[in-house]
């Protein structure tokens, strides 16, 4: 049951609202309960107060006596009630007369400076007691144990006149608690069972939400585990779920992009290498059936194609060692002008032999961390580049600069040109231009993915341009070395 992610989810709602809940109706309850019984204490507490003062003042209007509560039946249900409907200020009370005092009002409005309204067992006359100075009564209450009251004392120039008894609020509050208390705690349990109810409904929506898109979202990558690659996942929307549905989608496209990239590779690889085994086999063939002589010149042609052999492989070998992040060498402070510079000129034979005129201009003492036998794999296959596909009589032109932190190479050369739209896939292995750099030229194809392999391995980039001899410039920037780049 608990292995689905909308239950676990329903559940882990569901408890936390639970806790929640019954952590917030346990506090409400203590706080209904214990604030009551305060506020009905401090009423008392307030009133008892005001009745002492009404007790004290009339003792001494009498004669320092308490006789005349026996001698006028009722006067102490008035002065009990005028001490609790009085204001908390002292005030006079005429026992003679029986109506309510000079000071009280003639109308029933509230007076509001006066503690709130008592319960009716804490302002009942019988459950309250008074007590002379001897602890003898003169009125006792005939509801209740005298030993189960509060007492107060009753202080008339600071001698003890008597004993106020009146009843404690724990005592006789059992009625008032199951009616109030009950009442809130009922209404708030109806209402936390509402709200528990609503989050629970909510949870549950979330939970079927969630897992149907997850749901989803497995089915998606169980599809991707099978190869399964033109399937999107809807992306609405902009939360977390919308972003990892969009980054899943990308995925898709590039695990398809990266299948049709290894098929085309694969396909590439086995045409490249069927060429020359086929012209291999074919003169073994002719030379075996006597047709060609096994002379110098059949000799030469098969080494030559055994040779082609070789560098395609060599390249191979170099671009799995660059997608295995294999293809390393030790950097070091390296004169990029004078290792350029030697380059060109070793080669300048081999492009004067294809008619192809070469100038150079290089900006002296220019250093970055290279590795000398990579950069010299650098320009060899550039120099390739140009020796198969440069028309003649052509031109090459080369030159370094410094430009900011960096050293630019400028590699350019004459017609034929390459349509602005295949700049950016030349570097992509065995891709040509089939209009003007053929595979009968003798090019691998992998020339150009090849430097692009050994500039990333010095931390640099290139990118192609037309040239103004009309045909492609490339660009190298390579970073310069770390005294070079602070003088700059």
């Amino acid at each position: 049951m608990f292995k689905h992610f909308g239950v676990k989810l329903f559940a882990s709602i569901l408890l936390v609202n639970i806790l929640i809940s019954g952590t917030i109706y346990w506090t409400m309850a203590r706080s209904i309960d214990s604030g009551f019984i305060d506020y009905i204490r401090i009423s008392q507490t307030k009133r008892v107060d005001n009745l002492t003062q009404v007790l004290v003042q009339s003792f001494r209007e009498h004669g320092n006596s308490w006789q005349f509560l026996n001698e006028q039946p009722g006067t102490w249900d008035h002065l009990l009630r005028f001490g609790f409907g009085a204001s908390m200020a002292p005030a006079r009370y005429d026992v003679a007369n029986d109506n309510a005092p000079p000071n009280a009002s003639d109308d029933d409005s509230v007076d509001e400076d006066a503690p709130p309204r008592l319960p009716p067992k804490l302002g009942d006359p019988a459950f309250y007691a008074l007590l002379d100075h001897n602890r003898r009564p003169v009125v006792l209450a005939p509801h209740i144990r005298l030993d189960r009251l509060n007492q107060r004392r009753l202080m008339l120039d600071g001698n003890v006149i008597g004993y106020l008894r009146y009843p404690r609020v724990q005592a006789i509050l059992s009625s008032i608690d199951r009616i109030f208390v009950s009442r809130q705690l009922r209404n708030l349990g109806i209402t936390m069972s509402g709200t528990l109810l609503a989050s629970l409904v909510l949870s549950a929506g979330l939970g079927w939400w969630l897992s149907r898109r997850t749901k989803r979202m497995a089915a998606f990558t169980q599809d991707l585990t099978r190869g399964e690659f033109s399937k999107r996942l809807s992306s609405s929307g902009r939360d977390e779920l919308s972003r990892l549905s969009q980054d899943l989608n990308t995925l898709a496209v590039t695990l398809d992009h990266n299948r049709k990239a290894r098929q085309s590779w694969v396909a590439d690889i086995a045409h490249e290498l069927r060429t020359p085994l086929a012209v291999l086999k074919g003169e073994l063939e002719a030379i075996a059936d006597g047709i060609r002589p096994a002379n110098g010149t059949t000799i030469a042609s098969l080494t030559q194609e055994v040779d082609q052999l070789n560098r395609l492989v060599e390249d191979l070998r170099i671009l799995a060692q660059s997608d295995a992040n294999a293809l390393s060498a030790p950097l070091a402070p390296l004169n990029l002008s004078a290792q350029l510079q030697t380059r060109l000129e070793e080669s300048r034979y081999r492009l004067e032999a294809q008619r192809i005129e070469l100038t150079y201009h290089l900006a002296s003492e220019i250093y970055i961390d290279g590795a000398e036998h990579r950069l010299r794999q650098l320009w060899n296959n550039l120099l390739e580049n140009t020796l198969f596909y440069t028309d003649a009589p052509g031109r090459l032109e080369v030159t370094l600069t410094q430009r900011g932190p960096c050293a630019l190479v400028t590699w350019e050369d004459s017609a034929p040109g390459v349509p602005t739209e295949a700049h950016e896939r030349l570097t992509e292995r065995l891709y040509r231009v089939e209009t003007s750099r053929s595979r009968r030229l003798g090019g691998s194809g992998l020339g150009l993915s090849i430097a692009a392999a050994l500039i990333d391995l010095h931390h640099g980039r290139m990118w192609a341009e037309h040239s103004p001899l009309g045909g492609l410039r490339w660009r190298l920037e390579f970073p310069l070395t770390d005294s070079d780049r602070n003088d700059a």
